[in-house]
């Protein structure tokens, strides 16, 4: 991701959490992964062989932004619009631009 994105960080920064079920709830409503300022990355037990979803919460925390940029499209881990919370990301083939080896993800 680091390479599609043009930035880097050190990934020991990310303080990750698995999430019991299939979503949770966040501020911005049920999902099945959500990014927290500054470093928190939080995936639904169900979800975490999701690569493409993991991926997109890594790119929130190396943006630095809850926000859905341009990048997103263009590495190709963009959301699935306004369609409702909880529904999850598009399920489409993308080249995958970072293939670091899985993280352990603490329980929450």
């Amino acid at each position: 991701m680091e390479t599609c994105a043009q930035i880097t960080a050190p990934l020991d920064r990310v303080e990750w959490y698995e999430m019991p079920g299939d979503q949770f709830e966040t501020p911005d409503g049920p999902r099945w992964g959500w990014w927290g300022p500054p470093h928190a990355i939080y995936i639904a037990e169900t979800h975490l062989s999701d690569e493409r979803l993991v991926e997109h919460e890594m790119l929130h925390d190396l943006l630095q932004t809850g926000a859905h940029p341009l990048v997103f499209e263009t590495c190709g881990v963009q959301e699935a619009g306004s369609v409702t919370a909880g529904l999850g990301l598009l399920r489409v083939d993308v080249q995958r631009h970072d293939r670091r080896p899985p993280v352990q993800l603490q329980h929450r």
